[in-house]
């Protein structure tokens, strides 16, 4: 089977790549290693920025159907010291600072509404060889077993990237032996919220107006005692403070997972480039991990629609769009490392720590171009958002053939 693009896997990236890039008339295929593109057991909260629901909407991809819980305000503070800083929607000039959806739910609508192309499942690779002009896949499937040539290969396989592996890229690791724990709550209130504490990050994300999830994010060791009951409910209480009470924080069901913090380095091979979690993996505790990888696919969106109207291999200049995907990747990567471990440099500002949150929350300019990157604001500006659309993309490649 000879196809353009190869996409190996059928995660959040490559379910927006897969849809987008059939829409637009380019041959594809979806290599995923799971059962079923569901993900209906997915507890995550997905917080998505101002950007990337406007991102969603204009690839078709966001439904009146989706439960989305607009965040109209985020504060953040620290334990054991004074100051706060509030980011509020109007502050930027956008109608919400974002939306948080149930991560199953978006699933979900997505697979319903979605138009995808030939998606084969529990995928076992076996090879990947590298051409002059196209690529050759070998795996195994539910069917049996294929071969795929494709001009590009685009791995949004997750941070354990097979894509990657096989290409032999380096990662560089900024954080190991890290957890998140993640446990309902009811009467939380509407704004969302992060308290920073010497035995992690607890955030309050708000999923409706009955309440939300909290998320711990820590060292794993420190996570691990929280799987205590009593224990869970007393840290909790004593970080969030009046934000909760102890009954609130007193909560049975709970879900652990490991969280690390890496991105790969070095160059991609001429017609192959991997995504999401595959190029950069954060802690959730500033919830970018998909924001980031939403500007990652549109990055490849752009550049497969720019090659195939200027009549030129889809490999042209790929390596090179992406390579300037660096600076918006280190800028949120320090970003979400800076939210994970702000209580331990706080420790060594003593009361310079709270002067500096009063003047970020009074004089927001200090910050506002972080901000503005973490909303999906930051230039260069997508097409999308100067107008472009799915359809007026299409328009433009049905005008040329």
């Amino acid at each position: 089977m000879k196809v353009d693009v190869c996409l190996v896997g059928g995660g959040f990236c490559g379910l927006v790549l897969a849809h987008t890039l059939k829409q637009l008339g380019f041959s594809c295929v979806v290599l995923e290693a799971r059962s079923t593109l569901s993900r209906a057991d997915d507890a995550r909260a997905l917080v998505l920025s101002y950007g990337s629901c406007l991102i969603l909407q204009r690839l078709g991809l966001w439904s009146s159907k989706i439960d989305a819980w607009p965040l109209q305000q985020l504060s953040y503070s620290l334990k054991g010291f004074w100051g706060e800083v509030q980011l509020r929607a109007a502050d930027y000039d956008v109608p919400a600072l974002g939306h948080v959806v149930h991560a199953g739910d978006w699933f979900k609508t997505c697979i319903d509404q979605a138009d995808l192309p030939q998606t084969f499942l529990s995928v076992k690779p076996k090879s990947l060889i590298l051409g002059d002009k196209t690529h050759e896949l070998e795996f195994e499937h539910a069917g049996g077993h294929a071969h795929i040539d494709a001009e590009i290969v685009i791995g949004a396989d997750g941070s354990n990237s097979w894509v990657r592996a096989q290409c032999g890229a380096d990662v560089q690791m900024h954080l190991d032996a890290a957890a998140a724990l993640m446990m309902p709550v009811k009467g939380a209130g509407p704004h969302a919220w992060v308290r920073a504490s010497s035995v992690g990050s607890l955030a309050y994300v708000p999923q409706n107006d009955q309440g939300g999830l909290l998320i711990w994010t820590g060292q794993a060791c420190d996570i691990e005692r929280m799987k205590n009951a009593t224990v869970r409910a007393r840290l909790t209480h004593q970080v969030a403070g009046h934000r909760l009470t102890l009954k609130q924080c007193t909560v049975d069901t709970v879900y652990t997972m490991p969280v690390v913090a890496h991105q790969s380095t070095g160059t991609m091979p001429e017609g192959v480039v991997w995504v999401g979690n595959a190029l950069h993996t954060l802690p959730p505790v500033a919830a970018q991990g998909f924001n980031l990888g939403i500007r990652d696919c549109v990055s490849v969106i752009e550049q497969c629609v720019k090659a195939r109207l200027q009549q030129q291999s889809l490999r042209e200049g790929l390596s090179d769009v992406m390579r300037s995907r660096h600076d918006d990747i280190e800028r949120t990567m320090q970003l979400s490392l800076t939210a994970m471990q702000a209580h331990r440099w706080a420790q060594r500002a003593r009361g310079l720590t709270g002067l500096g949150l009063w003047m970020i929350d009074r004089f927001p300019g200090f910050t506002r171009d972080r901000v503005q990157s973490a909303l999906g604001l930051t230039r260069p500006y997508s097409d999308l958002f100067r107008g472009a659309s799915l359809d007026t993309w299409r328009a433009q490649l049905e005008g040329r053939s």
